[in-house]
This record gives C-alpha cells, sequence and structure tokens, in this order.
C-alpha cells in the first residue's frame, strides 16, 4: 500500500515538474519572440508562470532547497521594489521573470538540470527542424504559407511555418521560427555554455552550433568565441596562432574571395562600421534618434534613475526611439537597475563552487548586455541559474540519457 501511493506521489510530481518547465519554456519562447508569441502577450505568460510557481511550490516544496540565499533574495526585494517604483503594476512583467528566478535557484540540483536538459532539448528540437527546411529552401527555393505583417513591429516576414525571413534580406540569415538571427543565436551560445559544450554526451548539442554558425549573428560569433576561450585554458603561443589565423581568414573573406562580394563578407563583416569617436563598431544597436534622446537625458536628467517601462513603451509606439542594447536599458531601469541586475547575477554565480565557470558565464553575459540588454529575460535566467549546480563541478555536465 505505502509503495503505490509513493508511486502515484512520484508520478504526481513529474507531472507538476512537467508543467513547470512547460511554462519557462513558452516564458523563453516569448522572450526569443517565436512568431507565434504574436498572440499572446509576455504579460500574461509572466502572470501564469508566477502563479503556477506559487500553487506547485506550496505543494511539492520537497522540488526545493530550505537554505536560502540571503545575500539573492534581498537584492532580488531591492529590484522589484525599484522596478515597482518606477512603473507600479506597469510593471508586472518585468518583476515576475526575477521572482521566478529565485524558485529556479532554489531548485535542487538534481531539478535544475533536469530543467535545464527539458530545456536544451527542446530549442536544439526547433533549431534542428529549422535548419533542415530552411537548408530546404536554399535549395529548392519553395514559397511561404503566408506573410506576417509587421509582427513585432519589424519589417514583414515570409512565414515558412518552421522558420521565418524578413522580405527583405537579398541574403537571407537563419533564425528558425525566431524574429532575429540574434536572438536564437545568443540564446544557442548560452545553452551551449550551460551545458559544458558536452557534445558527446548529448549530441542535440550540435544543432544549436550549427544554429549559431547559420544564423551569421556577428554578436552570436564573438560570444562564442570569447566561450571557447574561457572554457580552454589558453596559452599565449595559442592566442597568437589564433589571431593569425582570424587574420588570415579576414583577408581571405573580405578581399580574396570573390572580390568582397561574396555572403559571408556582406552579413558579417560588411556590418562593421568606423566612428571616429567610437572606433570600429557592430551595426548600430540604436537610431540616430535615440541616440540623441539618450545623450540629452544623460547631459540633462541624468540616468541614475530610468524612465520607466511605460514611459519608454509609449515612446517607442510613437516612433521617437527605436533599438536594443544597454542604451535602451540605462534609460529604461537607470544605472540602478542595471547595478541590482548585475547583483542579482553576481550572487547567483558567486554561490557556485566552480567559480571559473561561473563567472565566466557572468562575463558572458555581460558582454552580451551590450548588444541585447535583456537580463530579465528568462531565456537568460534559466541556462544561468540552472547551470550553476554541483553537476559543474565535473569536467561537462554528465548526459541526460
Amino acid at each position: 500500500m505505502a509503495k503505490d501511493i509513493s508511486r502515484l506521489l512520484r508520478i504526481s510530481s513529474n507531472k507538476y515538474f512537467l508543467l513547470i518547465s512547460f511554462f519557462f519554456l513558452l516564458c523563453i519562447l516569448q522572450n526569443l519572440q517565436i512568431w507565434l508569441a504574436v498572440y499572446f502577450s509576455s504579460k500574461t505568460v509572466s502572470l501564469v508562470i508566477g502563479v503556477t510557481l506559487c500553487i506547485i511550490s506550496l505543494h511539492y516544496y520537497d522540488f526545493f532547497k530550505k537554505d536560502i540565499n540571503i545575500y539573492l533574495f534581498f537584492t532580488a526585494t531591492l529590484l522589484t521594489l525599484y522596478i515597482v517604483f518606477l512603473d507600479g503594476l506597469y510593471a508586472l512583467a518585468q518583476v515576475i521573470p526575477y521572482i521566478a528566478g529565485l524558485f529556479l535557484f532554489q531548485l535542487k540540483d538534481f531539478y535544475k538540470n533536469k530543467l535545464l536538459n527539458i530545456t536544451t532539448k527542446v530549442i536544439s528540437a526547433i533549431v534542428a527542424v529549422g535548419l533542415l527546411f530552411y537548408i530546404l529552401w536554399l535549395i529548392i527555393d519553395f514559397p511561404p504559407v503566408g506573410r506576417l505583417v509587421a509582427p513585432f513591429y519589424y519589417q514583414d516576414h515570409d512565414n515558412y511555418i518552421f522558420f521565418i525571413n524578413p522580405v527583405i534580406y537579398l541574403i537571407p540569415r537563419f533564425s528558425g521560427p525566431f524574429i532575429e538571427p540574434g536572438h536564437i543565436g545568443s540564446m544557442a551560445v548560452y545553452l551551449l555554455y550551460a551545458n559544458n559544450f558536452n557534445f558527446k554526451g548529448k549530441k542535440y548539442l550540435w544543432a544549436l552550433l550549427l544554429g549559431v554558425l547559420f544564423s551569421l549573428s556577428l554578436a552570436a560569433y564573438v560570444l562564442l568565441f570569447l566561450c571557447i576561450l574561457i572554457k580552454i585554458r589558453v596559452s599565449i603561443k595559442t592566442i597568437l596562432l589564433m589571431a593569425l589565423t582570424g587574420g588570415l581568414m579576414y583577408v581571405w573573406i573580405t578581399e580574396v574571395w570573390e572580390d568582397g562580394n561574396n555572403p559571408v563578407n556582406s552579413m558579417i563583416f560588411a556590418r562593421l562600421e568606423y566612428d571616429d569617436e567610437k572606433g570600429i563598431v557592430g551595426n548600430n544597436r540604436t537610431f540616430d534618434r535615440t541616440d540623441g534622446y539618450y545623450n540629452d537625458i544623460r547631459e540633462h536628467s541624468g540616468l541614475t534613475i530610468g524612465q520607466g517601462s511605460k514611459f519608454m513603451n509609449e515612446m517607442f509606439m510613437s516612433g521617437q526611439i527605436m533599438g536594443a542594447g544597454y542604451k535602451m536599458f540605462f534609460m529604461q531601469f537607470g544605472y540602478i537597475g542595471a547595478i541590482l541586475a548585475l547583483l542579482y547575477y553576481f550572487f547567483i554565480a558567486n554561490s557556485c563552487k566552480n567559480k571559473r565557470f561561473a563567472f565566466g558565464f557572468l562575463l558572458i553575459m555581460i558582454v552580451s548586455f551590450i548588444q541585447r540588454a535583456y537580463p530579465f529575460w528568462m531565456a537568460w535566467l534559466l541556462p544561468f541559474i540552472c547551470s550553476m549546480n554541483k553537476f559543474n563541478l565535473l569536467n561537462s555536465i554528465p548526459s541526460d540519457k
């Protein structure tokens, strides 16, 4: 009798854990702006996730650790109060991911690893299927099933179900069913690092690597290169060799291969710009009007305290500001919000015994913040938090077979 009850509880517990995984995945897919997400809002997803986690935690507290990181909880409380101070109830969608992150942090290591495995498998499957149809489309050039008109306020996209493609791109970049190649590129890099590049134990990671390569995302390439440098202990000799190899490849792509008129140069290196003040920079993440507005705030009212999400959204909807990256974040949340978000990630990294792995991941997030400043995204929080477990004390996370 006791065994039967135990078995029923175990089945029920697994079902609830799958429910947790489903809602976290739903939030991640919304963050990455999968084209289906035009039909549901981030606020609704956040609210559902928040309520679901509260209910599950009351019934299945055995999922969670009993000890509490007081520094992380204190920082999360300050961050929540600060965002509510800026926006009131409008801040619900911004606050709940940080609160949900606390639930992730409190999960026992076994469940963290399990959730990371589920997330990695699902994203890998989406990328793999998207790549298959994308490559077939490059060969056969079959027609789209329809057109997405200005999804998420972007340009129109041809919809091929498993991948989408902006109608203005002469040279298509792979983004799967997501709105930007950089979204899937950076997410793939996070998951690769979170799984310690364990290609031997997890074959599906190859799909993520191919997704990064086919995305032609300069930001994803930079992040991937940084991950590799962190992962391996690089000697000076190796660094010089890599620099020489990279330099030769750059010359061949930009000068030799079809005299520079090739897709790699057009979509990557040609996007580099030179500015007298900034030097060499990537394709700007903000428009001139946004830069002007940012400079005006910095010079007059300051960026210590942000303008708030509601105000920024109104400015965005009216077309007065557009873009992404650290400038948008500073205008929205201010320096205080950025510092609190950094502390939130810092205390999570500091709790991991494998400091090289943890603070290497934090460095990746900081570099990513420059171009894609979304530290409140579950697409950032879940790979980061769930990888901070005892399994990363090993050279690689064990297989999930």
